[in-house]
């Protein structure tokens, strides 16, 4: 990845209190986050009635452009599914749970397979429960039914259910929940019985099973040495 900077300007309106604390919490989340695996926030400035955001200028491409338009062989996927989950532990070390994880919020680096998460918009300070912590937040076919709890674990928890949903749709073409405010209906496919690593297609349905309890499911460390035997 490359370390030059990028500059996003955000017009807003000093009259939307809820709009300036929002954006103010993100600026706070990134400014914390200084990991290998998640976007750099260098500052910001204002003029006029512009914000101008710097930030790293991330090589590569979302992920999900990667998967429509590329032929990832297994090897390739593990690589990507292991340097995800590092960046969630990444963040998770410092309290911080990204609540938005999905293909479009991945960059990767397709000569090494590298990446990155970026958009922290609805990110969550867990130390602090930061403005929104008390909201389920996130793309409906990603959200974590427990995260409901809205308790810290749930809110981490919630993170590494999205990581589930990824690898399926990685290894299967296939969503393995349509999630949604209204309830989680499984998907019914023959496709997770294609997969077969035991580990892989066990790890897939741990990260996923909505009716699991949270202290069943796999920590971190049994994620990544996981995928770090399969690849």
């Amino acid at each position: 990845f490359t370390s030059l900077m990028i500059v996003a300007a955000f017009a807003f309106n000093s009259n939307s209190d809820i709009h300036i604390e929002s954006l103010k919490n993100e600026l706070r989340i990134l400014k914390e986050i200084n990991v290998p695996h998640s976007v750099k926030y260098y500052g910001c400035y204002i003029e006029s009635d512009k914000i101008y955001i710097v930030m790293e200028l991330v090589k590569g491409d979302e992920l999900l452009n990667v998967f429509l338009k590329v032929k990832l062989n297994k090897r390739e996927k593990l690589l990507i599914c292991r340097n995800i989950a590092l960046a969630i532990k990444e963040i998770h070390m410092l309290n911080i749970a990204h609540r938005d994880l999905k293909l479009q919020n991945i960059m990767v680096d397709l000569n090494t397979f590298e990446i990155k998460l970026i958009d922290f918009g609805l990110a969550c300070n867990l130390a602090e429960m930061s403005l929104g912590c008390n909201v389920i937040s996130g793309s409906p076919s990603f959200i974590d039914p427990q995260m409901e709890l809205l308790n810290i674990d749930s809110m981490k928890l919630a993170d590494w259910w999205a990581f589930g949903q990824i690898m399926f749709i990685l290894f299967t073409n296939k969503m393995l929940y349509d999630g949604g405010y209204g309830g989680y209906r499984p998907i019914k496919t023959p496709e997770v019985n294609k997969i077969p690593e035991g580990a892989l297609r066990t790890i897939m349905m741990k990260l996923t099973d909505a009716k699991i309890k949270q202290n069943d499911r796999p920590s971190p460390d049994e994620i990544i040495a996981s995928l770090e035997r399969l690849k």
